[in-house]
Formats: C-alpha cells, sequence, structure tokens
C-alpha cells in the first residue's frame, strides 16, 4: 500500500517543511507547560518563602503634612 499524497504531491513523510511549521495542537501545549511551570514558580513561593513579620513605623515631617 503507498502513503496518500499530500497536497503537493510528496507523500507526508517525505516533506521537509511538515516539521517547520507548528501545529494548534503543538502550540497549546507548549503554552500549557509554560503557564504551568510560571504556576508551579508562584506556588512553590507561596509555600516556602515565610514573610517578615514586624511593626514598622515612619515619621512623616509635618511640612508634608500641611501641603
Amino acid at each position: 500500500m503507498t502513503p496518500l499524497a499530500s497536497h503537493n504531491g510528496l507523500p507526508a513523510p517525505l516533506r521537509e517543511d511538515f516539521r517547520l511549521m507548528p501545529t494548534l495542537f503543538r502550540l497549546l501545549v507548549v503554552i500549557a507547560i509554560i503557564i504551568g511551570v510560571i504556576y508551579g514558580g508562584m506556588f512553590a513561593l507561596a509555600t516556602y518563602v515565610k514573610p517578615n513579620v514586624g511593626e514598622i513605623s515612619v515619621r512623616v515631617p509635618p511640612e508634608r503634612i500641611n501641603r
């Protein structure tokens, strides 16, 4: 059985340009992986990094209050 011809007359596996053009599925997979890495990094930061808790006081000069 011969392979089916593509639109340019060559069998699909023999074409050279079939890897150059990404498919929609490949694009969605790459975007999903990028979003997963970002989400994982945010989750790790939120889970493992503890904020420093303390009281902060800043003196404001009276000149800046009466503007």
